[in-house]
């Protein structure tokens, strides 16, 4: 099996002039803690810790524009969704991360575009890990 990094907060250990590793019952020895430091970077060449992430990837819909409601405007989701879509980011190959960062959205607009995607049907989030097969 594979182990997402995701949830691993693993920082330089004090030993190597970093912050350490924390856990919740309090500080780690300085032994222990490069220790694990190693054996995280062991596993991660190894390919059994890999890093997950999420991608955005469009979903054709039949309801064309009828999801806006009564109303005929476009919502500011809308909006960017059309410029994502355009610029090619929902195709399942740019994370989450390198999307907001190549538009400079925030987490909160990010969400919001994922709310209002998956409330209209039109955007699914795939998450996937870089393995190498």
């Amino acid at each position: 099996g594979v182990l997402p990094i995701n949830q691993l907060h693993l920082k330089l250990p004090s030993s190597r002039g970093g912050a350490g590793i924390s856990a919740n019952s309090g500080v780690i020895d300085a032994k222990a803690e490069e220790t694990v430091y190693t054996m995280a970077v062991w596993l991660i060449a190894q390919g059994i810790l890999v890093e997950v992430k999420d991608f955005l990837v469009a979903v054709e819909t039949s309801r064309g524009n009828s999801c806006r409601g009564k109303s005929d405007a476009i919502s500011p989701e809308e909006i960017l969704y059309h410029e994502l879509l355009q610029s090619g980011c929902l195709d399942g190959t740019t994370s989450i991360p390198a999307i907001c960062y190549r538009f400079g959205l925030d987490r909160i607009r990010m969400e919001k575009i994922i709310l209002w995607g998956r409330h209209t049907n039109r955007l699914e989030v795939v998450r996937r890990g870089n393995i190498d097969a």
